[in-house]
């Protein structure tokens, strides 16, 4: 069965890749000057913003246009006066919105009258999980479509592939976890548990410490009793972000696997491709570690 769902999945990835490039190079090339200025003047907040922007464009952006550079922790970030200069020179803006990213809520509130910030997420970590990125995907396609009139044709068609290779993916994955007995991973904080639990994993267990985004550590009985379960085997695998780490808990028990994953697609390139080659980073490292057959 996993050697039938990963034939799909390569079937799938084929029909996307081919659905990218079916607009012939002059086709593109006319649509691309008159778009009014292809991704000039754009700015994102974040990196997964950019990667899906030239996703579904196919124009080019740069590393300058992203406010938060790869590598850097979006929780510590503060405005400077001169991303805020770049903020008030750009013609778009898209950003996570407020449950995300509320250190831009005052700047977008004050320019809101001039139309330019456009929030592409509903929910907090909507881009981390599967069918509320789906979601996403889909609402920032509406809004290139109607900044970007000249290619609204290849958005849609891009939109479309897209949400076909992803959906099928993440099925595939599915299955795979469907088949093998898989204990709880763990984690210091919430931002994969939705997509942990949408591929039928069980529940992750959450060990907060004083560095996870702050927030106060768990008590002594929670945490004795979760180093329990990790002595007799009941959890295997931990979940670590850039800003979420177990050093303690990886010393003190070896046996414990820990996987670094990547929340904001800092090791991709802005190129087309690089969402799936996203995903595909992360189930990776969860598979492997959860222990899931590929």
């Amino acid at each position: 069965m996993v050697k039938a769902v990963i034939k799909k999945c390569f079937c799938i990835a084929i029909v996307y890749c081919c659905a990218v490039l079916s607009v012939s190079a002059e086709e593109r090339d006319a649509k691309l000057s008159s778009a009014s200025g292809g991704a000039d003047g754009v700015i994102f907040s974040v990196r997964p913003l950019a990667i899906l922007y030239v996703e579904l464009t196919g124009l080019p952006v740069g590393e300058s246009q992203v406010l938060v550079a790869a590598g850097k922790n979006v929780h510590d970030y503060h405005l400077s006066l001169s991303d805020a200069a770049r903020l008030k020179k750009a013609r778009h803006v898209f950003w996570m919105g407020a449950q995300n990213e509320a250190v831009l809520i005052a700047v977008a509130n004050k320019e809101a009258s001039l139309g330019k910030w456009q929030s592409v997420a509903n929910a907090q970590h909507q881009w981390l999980s599967w069918k509320p990125q789906l979601a996403l995907i889909r609402q920032y396609s509406q809004l290139l479509q109607a900044a970007l009139p000249a290619l609204s044709e290849n958005i849609a068609a891009n939109e479309a592939a897209l949400l076909a290779v992803l959906n099928d993916e993440f099925s595939g994955w599915q299955q795979q976890v469907q088949s093998v007995k898989i204990s709880p991973v763990l984690m210091a904080h919430s931002a994969f548990s939705q997509w942990v639990q949408a591929l039928s994993m069980p529940a992750p267990v959450y060990y907060s410490t004083g560095h996870s985004h702050g927030k106060a550590a768990q008590g002594g009985r929670q945490s004795l009793k979760i180093q329990q379960r990790i002595m007799a085997g009941e959890i295997s695998c931990a979940i670590e972000e850039p800003d979420a780490h177990f050093d303690q808990l990886e010393r003190k028990f070896p046996q414990l696997q820990t996987i670094m994953l990547e929340p904001m697609a800092d090791s991709q390139a802005l190129e087309q491709g690089a969402w799936l080659q996203f995903w595909r980073y992360n189930w990776r490292k969860l598979s492997v570690c959860a222990g899931v057959p590929s």
